[in-house]
């Protein structure tokens, strides 16, 4: 298994090391005689059940007995945070698809440069209800000081009729994380066997120091209902969220938002304009239009983290490029460079996505072509040089 889907496994491993230790805290404070806020319930009890759960995947699992083993209460997000409601992205993007899209850095630029300010998301067609895209160059935070390097899409109905969208982003400074072992696991169940509770605290205080902080998987979420459908992908997605907030509250519609969750609306909207672009792009036609390549590399990593892991059954398609960006092409992609308008001078002219010839006035035609970005009369420009322009982070 390369770098490019270990991600989820370290995730996961992560939030099944919070619930362990969690468990234990909980142990601790009632022998202390403390009013523990941990409830010995949901994923505390249940979480070593997740991962055979999520490998078999089964179609027609119950959702309520999902929800009361591996998310329980809503108690429970006060203490896991951010990590509350992962097992439900994995799930779905287990029993969806276990598809992972690796974007290379080329494509990724493209997509940068291609504008979709004309693009509303009732045109994007998902490959699947839930997928994964990994990330050669990460998208910067701008809250949390982290770079993300996964997107975990997902799509889901939370009522009759109404669905969810959520990009749930992973951060590259997982890879630093070093799991539980197994034999520390062991002691710190041999201490709550034996009951030696002063040895049980200095091991969980020398654990917890092991855990990232609790909030490091920002999830953006918003409502696709038949408002947002028509709203632009360039919209904000906290606008979409709270203006979606205000009406389903009309309707007496209810749902939950994990307390301790915080939104990083500029991490969204890169992650969306990512996933826009993707599903755009694999619904273009087949010919000169497709630039890319999809490429199927079985994962295989047993011999770096165990058996039974996540990831093992997982399909990894790679999306990349066919035309090699010169290094100008590189920067100003990645710059977001506008020109001045003039036709003649040297210039960076953005990519769109537009309806085929003569299907413009069809309102129900997809915009399956992909007019690529390019640089204008590039043999004007100095070796190094770039044209004037408004600077844009890398979307």
């Amino acid at each position: 298994m390369s770098e490019m889907v270990i991600r989820l496994e370290q995730a996961l491993r992560l939030w099944e090391d919070a619930c362990f230790l969690s468990q234990a805290i909980h142990h601790l404070e009632i022998a202390n005689g403390q009013k523990t806020a941990i409830p010995l319930s949901g994923p505390i009890v249940h979480y070593a059940e997740f991962r055979d759960f999520v490998l078999r995947a089964l179609p027609n699992f119950d959702p309520l007995d999902f929800d009361r083993r591996f998310m329980g209460s809503a108690d429970l997000s006060k203490v896991l945070g951010d990590l509350w409601n992962l097992p439900h992205s994995l799930l779905l993007w287990s029993a969806c698809s276990r598809r992972v899209y690796h974007l290379n850095a080329d494509i990724q630029l493209l997509f940068n440069a291609t504008s979709v300010s004309n693009i509303c998301w009732q045109d994007i067609g998902l490959p699947f209800e839930a997928f994964a895209i990994s990330l050669e160059r990460p998208i910067l935070g701008t809250t949390l000081n982290q770079e993300y390097d996964v997107i975990l899409f997902s799509n889901y109905q939370v009522a009759p009729g109404l669905f969810f969208y959520e990009f749930r982003l992973l951060p590259t400074s997982l890879q630093n994380y070093q799991p539980l072992s197994q034999e520390e696991i062991n002691l710190v169940k041999d201490f709550i066997k034996r009951k030696k509770w002063h040895k049980l605290q200095a091991k969980i205080l020398h654990l917890a120091k092991r855990l990232p902080d609790r909030v490091i998987y920002p999830c953006f979420t918003f409502p696709l209902d038949e408002v947002n459908k028509k709203a632009k992908i360039s919209e904000s997605i906290l606008e979409l969220a709270q203006r979606a907030v205000v009406r389903l509250q009309g309707e007496n519609v209810k749902f939950f938002t994990p307390e301790g969750s915080i939104v990083m609306p500029m991490e969204g909207n890169t992650a969306a304009r990512i996933m826009a672009g993707l599903c755009l792009f694999l619904t273009t036609k087949s010919g000169r239009q497709v630039t890319g390549r999809r490429q199927h590399q079985p994962a295989t990593c047993r011999n770096i983290m165990g058996p039974n892991l996540i990831t093992d059954p997982a399909e990894i398609f790679k999306v990349a490029s066919s035309r090699k960006l010169t290094a100008g092409e590189s920067s100003a992609f990645s710059r977001g460079l506008k020109g001045n308008g003039s036709e003649k001078s040297f210039h960076f002219r953005q990519g769109t996505w537009r309806k085929p010839p003569g299907q413009g006035c069809d309102l129900s035609a997809k915009k399956t072509i992909w007019v690529q970005p390019c640089l204008v009369r590039a043999d004007l420009l100095f070796p190094g040089r770039l044209p004037p322009g408004t600077e844009i982070k890398l979307q």
